[in-house]
């Protein structure tokens, strides 16, 4: 904790100029190094779970990389969840995105996402969207982020069974996230977006996302994954409405 009396100050280039500040008025400080390697930031971690009263089985990949500029971030993420049970077919999971965010002033931001899923569990072995809109950083800490947005997203399925659809979403979601920088870090992060189909009647969808790490030894974390996705209206008849996993995992971070 730094003490606020003492007049510490920070010197370095904002916009473009060189900017003297009080310490404590820094929230954080991200290198934006001119080498490509450097910049990125991400982690990758895999997991498994079992309980043998059930005979369920779920195993899981998550890999995250992201890079930040003065005045945009990019990032891609990749998950998938495979389910083996005793007596049942195997099913799995897999949701692969691009995002990239422009700034604006006010903490005001412009995303643009692409994302690839897969999920037969929910009635679609495809599914492709994309979409944009505004969002904006509501809390922003040395210790936390809150960030909402609102936005209009495409997509295109192929159902397990039937023709290839198209959709059109409005999409309203917020995501939080924890994290502490002092050893052991601990990084958590949660997400829900809601999105009401603009084209199909009655039908909307939920998306939740919650990840916990901690440090157990440097850059090597233990934790835990969870998702829940929700389809009032699946696109192919006879499909679940609702598909979730709970996953424990380890991972390194860069």
């Amino acid at each position: 904790m730094i003490n606020q009396k003492v007049r510490s100050r920070w010197t370095g280039a904002i916009n473009g100029r060189l900017t003297e500040l009080e310490l404590v008025s820094v929230v954080r400080i991200r290198p934006l190094s001119q080498s490509f390697w450097v910049r990125l930031d991400g982690s990758i971690s895999v997991g498994a779970n079992y309980t043998l009263a059930s005979g369920i089985g779920q195993g899981s990949l998550n890999a995250n990389v992201a890079s930040r500029r003065e005045k945009f971030e990019w990032s891609t993420k990749l998950s998938t969840t495979i389910t083996i049970q005793e007596d049942q077919p195997r099913s799995s999971r897999t949701t692969s995105s691009f995002g990239y965010s422009r700034f604006l002033k006010n903490r005001w931001f412009v995303p643009i996402i692409g994302q690839v899923d897969r999920n037969p569990d929910l009635g679609y072995t495809l599914r492709v969207s994309a979409g944009s809109g505004i969002g904006r950083s509501l809390v922003q800490t040395n210790r936390s982020g809150l960030e909402v947005l609102t936005m209009i997203r495409v997509d295109q399925e192929v159902p397990v069974s039937g023709e290839t659809t198209s959709n059109t979403e409005a999409v309203f979601g917020s995501s939080y996230s924890y994290f502490t920088h002092d050893t052991p870090k601990t990084n958590v992060a949660l997400s829900c977006y809601v999105s009401p189909s603009l084209t199909v009647a009655h039908r909307y969808r939920v998306d939740t996302d919650i990840s916990l790490s901690r440090e157990i030894v440097k850059n090597f974390t233990a934790g835990m994954t969870f998702y829940d996705a929700y389809d009032s209206r699946p696109p192919s008849e006879g499909s679940l409405k609702n598909d979730f996993g709970f996953t424990l995992n380890v991972g390194w971070t860069f």
